[in-house]
């Protein structure tokens, strides 16, 4: 079982994608965001984690805010 949920924004960036490995790494499970699921995914299976680690959600900043409701 994971130790926390974490939430990181921009998780497939140069950063957001080092932060999320190494925040799974160290035994946590990461929600991310990317502007599209398939960045997402792909990260996933780049860095070979599972659903009880990580999960991508689709989160656009020119969404409107009734999209997430």
């Amino acid at each position: 079982m994971a130790l926390r949920r974490v939430f990181i924004t921009g998780g497939t960036g140069s950063i957001g994608s080092r932060l999320v490995e190494d925040i799974v790494n160290d035994g946590h499970f990461v929600y991310f965001s990317s502007r599209t699921i398939e960045s997402g995914r792909q990260l996933i299976k780049k860095l070979q984690l599972s659903s009880q680690q990580a999960k991508a959600i689709k989160l656009d900043f020119d969404d409107s805010i009734d999209d997430f409701k």
